[in-house]
């Protein structure tokens, strides 16, 4: 029931969003006319005959060229159901006119039953359809990798690996910050005026938890006050254009008031004043016509009386949430300010303001246009955020940190062992948002039980990495003076021993403990030489060859150092500042000189760098707003082939990392714009798996995910349609078929058939050796790499009859892959190949 329910709502909604009912009732009415006017009486049987074989060969000419028969298949509402809810209203009212008049035995009523039955039958079927789509949908959520932080800290989890925090505020305050919430609300509550707004500041520093105060405050305000409405459906920051801002404040406060903005009469009103506030002409018209409206300020009176008339009348208080007032541009914030002051000076209207008042100072102060002192002027009331204690904060990190370790399946006892870097760690983490990008960009890699190299090393040594790394790139590139076992030193060192001794207490003296003390602690713990240094340089010892080290996969042995920081991206310190510099530019502006300059400091080199790049630009996805994130999001697109596809265990590729990073650069588009960006990829059927990651990161973001997921499965059915050869030398991916497996519909048994008979349509021997190594499970391992075709891969392609066209090997790549096919499906990766790793190119 909790699922019709679902669908009925969103039924429900459609019809609100459309004209259904209006045409439906101007159909009926006009059907109404004719019937009484009756023309069809005059005309002749031959006529009629002609006229309607005519009129069927025309709809089935029409609903073949607009493919309107795939719009069953489509899993949301669409225009197939628009136009069946619009026959089904339109022949029900006209079927009880019908009867009224007491017309049950004429033709018309015949037809008027068999329209309704027949769109009735298309409505249920949807509804059934759509009914399974949800069931689909929450069964694979368990396998969805995004969570909410209060989750992990609850430890209430069903989700698949590897995970990733969502870096966006929760309506549940982990960090007791309760004293804040009950001000807040109180203050809403107790300011409503019948005289004029009010405005509250709500100041802390970014990642403070403002936003997470803010949410909480709004889910008390909806559950315990009836007569307060939250004015919803506003972010401010979307556009820089001053004329968008105000329309779209006047937008949300009129639909809150549940006045009808399309009506012609608010829309020229609207017009009128936002022309002469802003001063600017409306598009296509000059600014001659623009005075011969006569629009001067007693528009502005009047327009004013009407909204503080309707504001009164309408029983309500009205509370508006302002966010990240910081982040706009200072042109955004002097004009907010004044309409703020001005225009929104309304009865029972309360705004609350979000920022970091140094940050707003410092904005305010580069702008000579508006004097500092306004903002506290506009301001009546401003709130800290109190700072929360250490010891509280720290305890939830810790908490999230051994509930995260758990899920990868680390041992109690590792969990144990790894206590104290998690103390080092969570001492030095800044802010929530700070812990949820560590918990990113490193965890993941940290606690993989697929990486056999010692846990508390690696999980300090990518904190490093990701805090701090030039000390990173010190430690990597100077091994000698950081390695005490298995050294590996030059013939020059080892009998020079004191220079060494030397060279590496310099570097403790006048580097580590210099620039970098607040480090020692976590280097004491992965470095002999850094706490023998502590001591002093006669404790330092050199050229020492035990095994304890090694046994133990420490960072400090000589054998493991080199594979700590293969696992890691070179966040190599001149390219963080370069890119840091131009987002912080295009944050400011919207600017096609920064966004050129940002594509060369990405895409340029090899694929390496490429890769490295994009993990160090993924951090600032959530720093633009749409304008820029659409552009930015072009980019990454044109340049997607750039990426590496292949990630290592529990690692996500660059590619879909980049993918990743769109998802949050478009998270504030509009649907309009993110369905024209997207949509210009739909015939590159190389980029299925780019659209198949769009709609899979996408599970928070609806219009991402809708239009995302609608292309993609429409790009699928044009693949096995054609059919599309996704094995051709430009386009090929590994394992697009699986991208494409998922997005064709049917069960498994269905979807193994479609594929088979796909393969078999399009293998050649060109290819062959491309389709198997897709369909081969891979491990890496001490031992070597492991191949094996399983029972189930292997199923698909003994039922597409491939191997009866595959050719003998001319390569290595391919004789492993011939070789393992020969030796039949298993689950085991017992065939191990020591150094041969399969070469895509040579296949």
């Amino acid at each position: 029931m909790g699922k019709e329910k679902s669908i009925f709502r969103e039924l429900f909604t459609e019809l609100q969003q459309t004209n259904i009912i209006y045409i439906s009732l101007i159909s009926i009415f006009l059907l109404i006319i004719i019937d009484y006017l009756n023309p069809t009486g005059r005309v002749t049987a031959e006529l009629w005959v002609s006229t309607v074989v005519i009129g069927i060969l025309i709809l089935f000419w029409f609903v073949i060229n607009n493919k309107i028969l795939l719009l069953f298949k489509v899993n949301s509402i669409n225009a197939l159901d628009d136009i069946d809810l619009y026959v089904v209203i339109s022949d029900l009212g006209y079927g009880v006119y019908l009867l009224i008049t007491k017309q049950y035995f004429s033709w018309k009523f015949v037809v008027v039953l068999l329209l309704a039955l027949l769109s009735l039958s298309i409505g249920i079927y949807r509804v059934m359809c759509l009914q399974q789509v949800a069931l689909k949908i929450l069964k694979n959520d368990e396998e969805c990798h995004l969570v909410e932080l209060s989750d992990l800290y609850k430890n209430n989890l069903n989700v698949s690996l590897p995970i990733f925090v969502k870096d966006r505020a929760v309506k549940d305050d982990l960090l007791g910050r309760d004293s804040i919430i009950a001000l807040l609300y109180k203050s809403i509550c107790q300011n409503f005026s019948k005289q004029d707004s009010f405005i509250i500041g709500l100041s802390g520093p970014w990642g403070s938890g403002k936003t997470t105060i803010t949410n909480v405050v709004r889910k008390q305000l909806e559950e315990q006050n009836s007569d307060i409405k939250i004015i919803k459906g506003l972010n401010p920051w979307i556009s820089g254009s001053e004329a968008v801002l105000l329309n779209s404040f006047y937008d949300a406060l009129l639909n809150a008031l549940g006045i009808n903005y399309s009506s012609r009469k608010i829309r020229k009103q609207l017009k009128e004043v936002s022309r002469y506030v802003i001063e600017i002409p409306t598009v296509g018209k000059s600014l001659s016509k623009v005075m011969e409206n006569d629009i001067n300020q007693e528009n502005i009176e009047k327009w004013q009386a009407n909204l503080k008339n309707l504001i009164l009348s309408s029983n309500k208080k009205y509370v508006l949430f302002i966010d990240d007032l910081d982040r706009a541009t200072s042109t955004q914030i002097r004009f907010l300010l004044k309409m703020l002051g001005s225009l929104f000076d309304l009865p029972n209207l309360i705004f609350i303001l979000l920022y970091d008042r140094s940050r707003l100072e410092k904005i305010l102060q580069d702008d000579n246009k508006l004097n500092t002192s306004f903002a506290e002027k506009v301001i009546n009331l401003e709130l800290q955020v109190p700072k929360v204690s250490e010891n509280s904060v720290q305890k939830i990190y810790r908490s999230c940190l051994i509930n995260l370790a758990r899920i990868y399946n680390v041992s109690d006892k590792e969990i144990n062992n790894l206590d104290l870097a998690f103390q080092l760690i969570i001492k030095s983490i800044d802010n929530p948002r700070e812990f949820i990008r560590f918990l990113n960009s490193i965890c993941y890699i940290a606690f993989s039980p697929d990486i056999n190299l010692n846990r508390n090393d690696l999980l300090l040594i990518e904190y490093i990495s990701f805090k701090q790394p030039d000390l990173f790139q010190l430690i990597k590139e100077n091994p000698k003076l950081f390695v005490s076992e298995n050294s590996r030193l030059d013939i020059s060192d080892v009998f020079n021993s004191k220079q060494l001794i030397s060279k590496i207490y310099d570097l403790y003296s006048n580097v580590l403990k210099d620039k970098y003390s607040s480090w020692l602690p976590i280097l004491e713990m992965l470095f002999p030489f850094v706490k023998q240094c502590q001591i002093g340089n006669g404790h330092l010892r050199v050229n020492n060859n035990s095994n304890e080290g090694r046994m133990n996969n420490r960072i400090y042995d000589g054998y493991n150092f080199d594979l700590y920081f293969s696992l890691s991206e070179d966040y190599i310190l001149e390219k963080n500042k370069k890119i840091h510099d131009i987002v912080d530019k295009l944050k400011e502006k919207f600017d096609n000189k920064q966004i050129e300059k940002l594509k060369k400091e990405i895409f340029e080199g090899s694929k390496a760098n490429v890769s490295e790049n994009i993990h160090l630009f993924s951090m600032y996805k959530n720093e633009f707003n749409s304008v820029t994130g659409v552009a930015l999001s072009k980019v990454i697109l044109d340049n997607i082939e750039k990426f590496s596809e292949k990630g290592r265990a529990f690692v996500l590729s660059a590619r879909s990392i980049a993918t990743s990073t769109c998802v949050g650069l478009l998270r504030d588009a509009p649907k309009e714009k993110i369905f024209e960006l997207l949509e210009k990829y739909s015939t590159e059927y190389e980029l299925i798996d780019v659209f198949d990651n769009l709609y899979t990161f996408s599970k928070g973001f609806e219009k991402i995910h809708e239009v995302s997921g609608s292309i993609w499965k429409r790009m699928c059915v044009d693949v096995i349609r054609a059919p599309i050869n996704l094995y051709k030398d430009q386009s090929y991916q590994p394992n697009l078929i699986w991208n494409l497996y998922r997005g064709i519909e049917g069960t498994e048994k269905e979807k193994n058939k479609i594929i088979s008979a796909h393969l078999r349509t399009t293998a050649t021997k060109n290819n062959i050796y491309k389709i198997f190594y897709d369909f081969m499970s891979i491990s890496h391992s001490n031992e070597g790499i492991g191949y094996t075709f399983k029972e189930e891969n292997r199923s698909i392609l003994e039922e597409a009859q491939l191997e009866n066209i595959l050719p003998e090997p001319i390569n290595i790549s391919q004789k492993v892959i011939f070789d393992i096919y020969l030796k039949g499906p298993s689950d085991a990766f017992g065939y191990k190949y020591k150094d041969t790793e399969i070469n895509i190119e040579q296949l």
